[in-house]
């Protein structure tokens, strides 16, 4: 297991749901106390270092209302170990050209210094319009699959897939359903700490 703690960037913006956000914050940063409360095996408590990232900082209003506060603006952000991209809400009808074009350039970027990107639910469209699934296999919302092959018929969608990794060194981590996020947190948490159910 690496010294330091675990650098993660979890990417908002106002198209995501408090939810997610803050339920994946709650997991990383929650992870080392409670293994070792629940485990009996003593481990560092800042495994994870998680920390809200945006293209702008300061606080925001999410898609539901609830207000997050930034915490790091995507300028400053460096290449975290990963970064979770939460779902996207929209309709199946509504295209993401031109809508996260900051957010993707720092996704690709990232992703080619080795950075591993984790989706949840729709979150997913944000890495095929980065074109970051082209060639490799893919999951999102089962309401979206089709609209993922549709628009990016260079990806191989896998509908029926709660959890997919692809890419490179498995670094593209794909989460199908909507509240598969506590799923995806738990494998990243695992493969980065070198975990196996005691």
């Amino acid at each position: 297991m690496q010294q330091e703690p675990v650098r993660v960037a979890i990417l908002v913006f106002p198209a995501s749901t408090a939810s997610i956000v803050h339920g994946l914050y709650d997991l990383f940063h929650a992870a080392g106390r409670d293994y070792e409360s629940m485990v009996g095996k003593p481990v560092r408590e800042d495994l994870f270092e998680p920390r809200i990232v945006a293209a702008r900082s300061g606080a925001f209003s999410l898609m539901n209302g609830l207000t997050t506060t930034v915490q790091v603006p995507i300028a400053e952000a460096g290449v975290p170990d990963i970064i979770c991209v939460p779902e996207v809400v929209a309709t199946p009808e509504e295209s993401m050209e031109g809508r996260f074009e900051m957010e993707m350039d720092w996704l690709r970027r990232c992703n080619a210094q080795g950075s591993i990107l984790a989706s949840a639910c729709t979150g997913a469209l944000l890495l095929a319009e980065a074109g970051l699934l082209d060639e490799h296999e893919g999951t999102t919302h089962w309401a979206f699959c089709d609209v993922m092959q549709q628009r990016h018929p260079r990806v191989r969608v896998r509908p029926k897939s709660a959890l997919v990794m692809a890419g490179e060194a498995q670094r593209l981590v794909m989460a199908g359903g909507g509240t598969s996020w506590l799923d995806l947190a738990l494998y990243l948490i695992a493969r980065k700490a070198g975990w196996t159910p005691p």
